[in-house]
C-alpha cells in the first residue's frame, strides 16, 4: 500500500523508502531472492536522488541477500561498491562492515588469502573505533579463514585473543561464542579434553543466558567431540538434546542439522535402520528451505542414506541415493561434496558387479581430490581404486595404486593409513603368488597393528597371515595365526572377524587331517554367519562342512549340509548382480558341491537321488 501511494503521488523518496522496507521484510522471512528486485529498485531510486548513504545500503542489502542464497560473486561486487561508497563518505564504521562482508563472500569462494586480508582490515578499523564487538568479530572471522588455511594452532591464538576480549567485556554471549570456536579448534587438534572443557563452558553459558540458539549449537558441539572420540551413546543425547531445543525455537535449519547428527551417530552404531528414519526425518525437514547450504545439506543426507543401504546390502537403493548427491555436488559446483559422492557411487557400483562403472566412478573421485589438493582424500581415493584394480584382476595398477596410498599416509603420519595400504600390498601379492613379498607387507602391517594397539587391525593381519601360510603350506603356522586372529576377535567380540577365523582354521585342520577339530570350528563358523545373515560366507562353511562330515564318515550329516549349500549358491549365484568372475566362482563352488553330494548319496545307497544331483549338478 505506501509503494502504491507513494508511486501515484509520484514521491520519489516515499516510494525508495517502501521498496527499501519491502525488501527487509522479505530478507526477515530470509524470502531473498524475492527481496532482490525490491533492492535492486532502491538502488536505482538512490542513485535518481543522489542519496550515497541509501546507494551504500541498497548494495549492502543486495550483497547479502546475493550471499544467503550462494551468488558469491554478485555478493563480491556489491560489497566492493558497499565499500567504495563508505569510504567516499568516510564512514568508517561501515568500512569495517563492508570489509568483513566482502571477507566472508572471498572465504565462501575459497579465496582465502583476499578473505585474510579484508578481515585484517576489518580488525584494525575496530582497533581504530575502539569497538569492541567489532573486534572480537574480526578476531574470530581471522580465526576462521586461518582454520579453512588449515593453520588451527594459529586460529586458536586468535580465539583466544577473542576470549580475552570477551572476559575482560564481561560479555557472556562473546564469552560463549569464543568458547565454541576454541572447542571446535581443539576438537580438530585431537585435543579432547580441552573440546570438551571449552563446549561445556559454552553450553552453561548458554544455558545461564537462557539462549535457546546458542544452546543448540552448543548441544550439538559437545555430540561432535563425543563422536569424534567414538563415544555414540553420549553423542545421541547430546543430539536429541540439540534436537529438542530446535523444536522449541520452531528452527527448520537447526532441527534437521540435528537429525542429520543423530542418523551420523546411528549410523557409526550399526543402527542403520534407525540412521535411515532420521535422514529422512532431516530431508522432510530440509524440504521447508530454500537455502543453498540446505541444498548441499539435502545432498549430504542423500549420500548418508546411500551409505545405510550400502550396509544393509541394498546396492540399488543406495545407487540411487548417491546419484541424486552427486546430482546436488555437480549443480552447486561443491568438489569436496563431488568427492564424497563419487566414493559412495563407486562403492555401490562395486557391490552391485558393475566394476567398469566403479572404476569410473573412483577414478573420477581420484581426479576431485587431486583438485581439492586434499592429501587424505587422495590417499583414500587410490587405496579404494587399488583395492578396484585387485578386484579386475589388474594387479600392475593395483599396486601402483596402493604404493601412492602408502606414501601419502606416510606423509601424512598417518599410521592407520598407512596400515591399510601396506595390507592391501600383502594381498595383492598373494594373489601374484609372490608370498615371501606377501608376508613381509601382512608382518609390516601388524607390527604398525601392535604397535597402535587396534585389535582389528591386528585381527585383519593375524589373519592374512594365516592365509599366505596356508598357500605356502605352512600349514601349523597357519593355524597359530588363524587361532590368534580368532583371540583377537573374540576379545573385541567381532562377530565377522571371528566368522572368519573359524572357517579359516576349519579349513586348514581339514588339510591337516583333524576331522573332529575342522567339523568343531566350521560348525562355530556357521551359527555366526547365519546370525550374520553372510549367505555367501554361510554357503562356503557348509560346503566345507559337509566334506569334513563325509570324510568323518556321517554321511547323513554331509548330505544336510550340501544341499543347504547347493540351495544357498542357487539363490545367491540367480539374485547377484555382481561380476562376471564372481559368479563363476560361485557356479564352480556350487558345481563342486554336487559332485560331493551325489558321491554322498551313492555312498548312502540313494542311486536315484544322486542322479538327480548329477543332472542339477
Amino acid at each position: 500500500a505506501h509503494l502504491g501511494i507513494a508511486r501515484e503521488l509520484k514521491d520519489t523518496a516515499g516510494e525508495a523508502c517502501a521498496l527499501l522496507n519491502l525488501g527487509n521484510c522479505l530478507s526477515s522471512r530470509t524470502e531473498f531472492s524475492e527481496a532482490i528486485p525490491y533492492y535492486e529498485q532502491y538502488l536505482m531510486l538512490s542513485q535518481e536522488l543522489a542519496d550515497v548513504e541509501g546507494e551504500a545500503k541498497a548494495c549492502h542489502f543486495l550483497g547479502y541477500a546475493h550471499y544467503c542464497i550462494g551468488n558469491y560473486r554478485e555478493a563480491v561486487r556489491y560489497y566492493d561498491q558497499d565499500l567504495a561508497l563508505a569510504k567516499d563518505l568516510q564512514d568508517k564504521m561501515n568500512m569495517g562492515r563492508a570489509y568483513c562482508n566482502l571477507g566472508l563472500a572471498h572465504l565462501a569462494l575459497g579465496q582465502v588469502e583476499t578473505s585474510l586480508e579484508c578481515q585484517k582490515y576489518f580488525l584494525a578499523i575496530a582497533h581504530m573505533i575502539n569497538n569492541n564487538s567489532g573486534k572480537f568479530r574480526a578476531l574470530g572471522n581471522i580465526g576462521d579463514v586461518l582454520m579453512r588455511m588449515g593453520e588451527v594452532e594459529e586460529s586458536v591464538k586468535m580465539y583466544q585473543r577473542q576470549l580475552a576480549l570477551a572476559r575482560g567485556s564481561r560479555d557472556r554471549g562473546m564469552e560463549a561464542a569464543a568458547c565454541g570456536a576454541l572447542g571446535i579448534a581443539h576438537r580438530l587438534l585431537r585435543r579432547f579434553d580441552k573440546a570438551l572443557g571449552f563446549h561445556t563452558q559454552e553450553l552453561t553459558l548458554r544455558q545461564e543466558m537462557l539462549e535457546l540458539s546458542g544452546e543448540c549449537r552448543a548441544h550439538g558441539h559437545l555430540g561432535a567431540v563425543h563422536m569424534a572420540l567414538g563415544n555414540y551413546t553420549h553423542a545421541v543425547k547430546c543430539y536429541q538434546e540439540q534436537l529438542e531445543r530446535a523444536q522449541e525455537l520452531q528452527d527448520c535449519g537447526v532441527e534437521a542439522q540435528a537429525y542429520g547428527n543423530l542418523g551420523i551417530a546411528r549410523l557409526n552404531m550399526a543402527h542403520y535402520e534407525d540412521a535411515i528414519g532420521y535422514f529422512e526425518q532431516q530431508l522432510a525437514t530440509l524440504e521447508r528451505l530454500s537455502t543453498p547450504t540446505s541444498q548441499l545439506d539435502r545432498g549430504r543426507a542423500f549420500g548418508n542414506l546411500g551409505d545405510c543401504y550400502d550396509a544393509l546390502g541394498d546396492p540399488d537403493e543406495a545407487t540411487k541415493c548417491h546419484e541424486q548427491y552427486l546430482a546436488i555436488a555437480l549443480k552447486l559446483k561443491s568438489t569436496r561434496d563431488q568427492e564424497r559422492a563419487y566414493r559412495g557411487l563407486g562403492q555401490s557400483q562395486r557391490s552391485l558387479g558393475n566394476l567398469q562403472q566403479a572404476l569410473v566412478c573412483l577414478e573420477k573421485r581420484l581426479v576431485v581430490a587431486h583438485e581439492l589438493g586434499n592429501s587424505e582424500a587422495k590417499a583414500a581415493a587410490y587405496g579404494e581404486l587399488g583395492q578396484l584394480h585387485a578386484s579386475l584382476g589388474n594387479l600392475e595398477q593395483a599396486i601402483s595404486c596402493l604404493d601412492h596410498q602408502k606414501t601419502i599416509a606416510h606423509e601424512l603420519s598417518d599410521r592407520i593409513m598407512e596400515a591399510d595400504a601396506i595390507s592391501g600390498l600383502g594381498s595383492v601379492y598373494l594373489q601374484m603368488g609372490e608370498y615371501s613379498t606377501s608376508l613381509q607387507y601382512h608382518q609390516n602391517d601388524l607390527d604398525i597393528a601392535e604397535q597402535l594397539g587396534i585389535a582389528p587391525l591386528q585381527c585383519r593381519a593375524y589373519g592374512n597371515l594365516g592365509s599366505v601360510h596356508e598357500a605356502l603350506g605352512n600349514l601349523e603356522q597357519a593355524v597359530c595365526y588363524q587361532e590368534q586372529h580368532l583371540s583377537v576377535a573374540a576379545s573385541t567380540n567381532d562377530q565377522l572377524a571371528k566368522t572368519l577365523a573359524y572357517s579359516s582354521l576349519g579349513r586348514i585342520h581339514q588339510l591337516l587331517g583333524n576331522r573332529q577339530q575342522a567339523v568343531a570350528y566350521l560348525t562355530e563358523g556357521l551359527c555366526i554367519a547365519e546370525v550374520l545373515g553372510r549367505r555367501d560366507e554361510e554357503a562356503k562353511i557348509r560346503n566345507r562342512l559337509g566334506l569334513a562330515l563325509w570324510t568323518n564318515g556321517d554321511l547323513d550329516g554331509s548330505q544336510k549340509q550340501l544341499e543347504a549349500a547347493t540351495r544357498l549358491l542357487e539363490n545367491i549365484r540367480r539374485e547377484a548382480k555382481s561380476s562376471p568372475d564372481y559368479k563363476l566362482s560361485l557356479f564352480e563352488l556350487q558345481t563342486g558341491s554336487y559332485q560331493v553330494l551325489q558321491r554322498v548319496l551313492v555312498g548312502l545307497n540313494r542311486q536315484d537321488e544322486a542322479l538327480v544331483v548329477a543332472e542339477r549338478g
